[in-house]
């Protein structure tokens, strides 16, 4: 029996899903060290009020930036596997080609409407007037760094995915903080507006740099022009992104509407932290999108289960350990940001309570998604956020931070629920942690 086991733990982490998701958790863990830091040395120079006046204007710019990318990152993390499952190379620089093109268009077209919304009307509040002109300038960049990712994760590129935006981008914003706070030499939300573009940029070169010298030979084909296809195909992972992103941002836009530029401040820590609680799961998800979008595509139903079942028990158990350990230090750890801070410890145990539940449901969207069913998933998100607005247009004026965070985890619990019962409708087998109690037929509905 101990051989046995032994035996089938060697095999789980030899496999390409567990090599990958290994090397996704150094590289993010590293990543989350450095984004850490670069909070806690921002919120101690900015207080909660600068704070709340620089991430208001960045969760604009992300939002306007996934309107600039439009999709296809998704879209790449599935076409680019099964344009090469199936030795379509012409196909493969169309698509890459295409992308880069539509992104760089789009995402310009989205910073002048940004520019003269923050210059020209009353749609912005005084307050954030300054730093979302800055913020701007970022979109571009951005979108970039978005598609980019996407490419080198479609093609099976773990670290060249992830160390762009989590590694290089964090570290250089890290640095210079790291000199203003120990000289205590002045800093205020523009300056703070001006570095974020600065890393932005360095973050963008790196990666297309390193995305050029690693996939040259590959994208030397010629390109089979299906533009058309691909801007529709996208359309549905626009969606998710940008739905993903109002579910992470829109509670940060709700509290300075509704409530302050303090309130939105004090709620930041919880935002740094959330990535933290959803670290197993994304970690896993870098390299399972990929392989579940090739066994797709050979209809391989019993696999997908196989390593689906792999997934949400490891990415489960790993989640709650992290959730447990969070909230419980939930008082350290806000302390650090600033005794202003420290009031938003309780929060956590809200948001951990619901990350729990989110692994435990599987990775329900991810199996929608790369079986084209982008639709699906982001059906479900969008119940989940619809959720959370209304909760917190309730909540917020009442209770700040705490309606954020009540909204944000009743966000969450909704968008699960409703996309795993489609997608166990799907496949015909439950991908949540209960679901795999049961023994159920593979079949996959069409």
């Amino acid at each position: 029996m101990l051989k046995a086991g032994l035996r089938k733990t060697r095999e789980l982490a030899s496999g390409q899903i567990a090599r990958a998701s290994m090397m996704s958790v150094a590289i993010t863990i590293t990543g989350l060290g450095l984004g850490f830091g670069q909070a806690v040395l921002s919120a101690r120079l900015l207080g909660a009020t600068g704070y709340g006046r620089v991430l208001v204007p960045m969760a604009i710019v992300q939002i306007v930036g996934l309107l600039g990318l439009s999709g296809y990152a998704g879209l790449a993390v599935r076409e680019i596997p099964a344009r090469i499952a199936t030795g379509d190379a012409g196909g493969l620089t169309a698509f890459v080609r295409h992308a880069f093109l539509m992104v760089v268009g789009l995402s310009a077209a989205a910073t002048v409407l940004l520019v003269i919304v923050a210059v020209d009307t009353n749609l912005v509040g005084p307050e954030y007037r300054e730093t979302l002109e800055i913020g701007a300038l970022i979109v571009v960049p951005f979108a970039l760094i978005g598609l980019l990712r996407g490419l080198a994760q479609g093609f099976g590129r773990v670290a060249q995915a992830q160390a762009p935006s989590e590694l290089i981008r964090p570290g250089v914003m890290f640095l210079p903080l790291a000199v203003i706070a120990l000289l205590g030499l002045p800093f205020g939300p523009l300056t703070y507006m001006w570095f974020s573009l600065g890393t932005a940029l360095v973050s963008m070169l790196a990666a297309a740099l390193w995305l050029w010298r690693s996939e040259r030979a590959r994208l030397s084909a010629r390109a089979q022009s299906e533009r058309a296809r691909h801007f529709v195909a996208a359309l549905p992972f626009l969606g998710l992104g940008l739905v993903d992103t109002l579910q992470g941002q829109i509670n940060t836009l709700l509290l300075g509407t509704f409530a302050s530029p303090h309130e939105a401040g004090v709620f930041q820590p919880i935002v740094r932290l959330t990535p933290v609680l959803t670290l197993p799961v994304m970690a896993a998800a870098m390299r399972f999108g990929p392989r579940i979008a090739e066994l797709w595509q050979n209809r391989d139903i019993e696999r997908i289960r196989w390593i689906t079942r792999t997934f949400t028990w490891t990415t489960s158990l790993l989640t709650l350990g992290l959730a447990l350990s969070i909230a419980v230090a939930g008082p350290w750890l806000m302390s650090i940001f600033g005794p202003e801070f420290r009031q938003s410890a309780p929060l956590l145990w809200y948001v951990a309570g619901a990350q729990v539940f989110n692994a435990a449901c599987g990775p329900a969207g991810w199996l929608l998604a790369m079986s084209g069913r982008s639709g699906s998933t982001l059906a479900g998100q969008i119940a989940g956020l619809a959720v959370n607005a209304v909760v917190g247009v309730i909540l917020i004026p009442l209770h700040g931070a705490l309606g954020a965070a009540i909204a944000l985890a009743l966000g969450i619990i909704v968008w699960n629920v409703t996309t795993l019962a489609m997608a166990t409708a799907h496949y015909r087998f439950n991908p949540s942690v209960l679901g795999f109690f049961f023994r159920q037929n593979g079949s996959v509905s069409s």
